[in-house]
């Protein structure tokens, strides 16, 4: 009798909790988008759902995603069908440490702003068969900053600067990508023309390509590290790496990889 009762509870009970940890939300277009961050709701895992191409629209003030999200998925059929769009968002979009974990999946993201086209806190990060692509306004596609806990996942992805920005700012956090493509980066007056990484112990590149990067000061390093630390340690990983048609203005050097204050490979 109790064997069919615990039966029957779980039954009953099992969806509605399945449900309450998990959330998909269908965005069709940016009002969809806001409307759903501004509720500031706690959730176990949302995923975002992205059929379509949606055109995120917002005054001069940056958007800050701040809701209580263990994970928060967004979710594209294809990169050819779905696309984020962020070229009327001036001041870009932040991801806040309150989301835990950030995963872009078979998707197409346009960025277009200032200083932060997307920054994001804290938050352990995944890009997987996604594209990327900067804009004039960009400084840089992606600013990451891991606190010296948190990883960032760039795996059969495209990232181009369309000649005009650098695209990764990574600052102590891990970084690990397999079979992505960073290409037409270009840095005028920072170093960094792919990633520029600061004070992150851990790097593996595998089967990655750099392809066309131009960089006017400090040579064009694809790969630049940095540290205030003269001590700092930093381990690399590099395999089956391609690099092809990358130009300096200046004659600094203009190498795959590029240490600074004392950095250890």
């Amino acid at each position: 009798m109790i064997y069919k009762k615990l039966i029957y509870y779980i039954i009953i009970f099992l969806p509605i909790i399945q449900h309450s940890i998990s959330k998909d939300v269908y965005i069709n277009n940016s009002s969809d988008f806001m409307n759903y961050f501004s509720k500031n709701d706690s959730e176990d895992t949302v995923t975002i759902r992205i059929n379509n191409e949606v055109e995120i629209s917002n005054s001069d003030e940056v958007i800050i995603l701040e809701n209580k999200i263990s994970k928060l998925v967004f979710q594209g059929m294809s990169k050819e069908v779905s696309s984020l769009n962020l070229s009327n968002v001036p001041n870009g979009i932040i991801f806040s440490s309150s989301i835990e974990k950030v995963e872009f999946l078979n998707i197409r993201i346009d960025a277009n702003s200032n200083e932060n086209c997307i920054m994001i806190e804290n938050s352990d990060t995944l890009f997987y068969k996604s594209n990327l692509y900067g804009d004039p306004s960009c400084t840089r596609i992606v600013n990451y900053y891991g606190n010296n806990k948190s990883k960032i996942s760039i795996n059969e992805t495209v990232v181009s600067g369309k000649g005009v920005n650098s695209l990764f700012h990574i600052s102590k956090g891990t970084i690990e990508s397999v079979l992505s493509i960073y290409m037409n980066f270009f840095s005028v007056d920072k170093p960094g023309g792919a990633f520029y990484i600061e004070d992150s112990d851990y790097s593996n590149f595998y089967n990655c390509t750099f392809h066309h990067g131009y960089s006017k000061d400090r040579g064009a390093g694809t790969l630049f590290y940095v540290s205030s630390d003269p001590g700092f340690v930093t381990e690399l990983t590099l395999n089956h790496i391609t690099e092809t048609d990358i130009v300096t203005k200046t004659k600094d050097g203009k190498g795959l990889i590029i240490f600074c204050n004392n950095r250890k490979l």
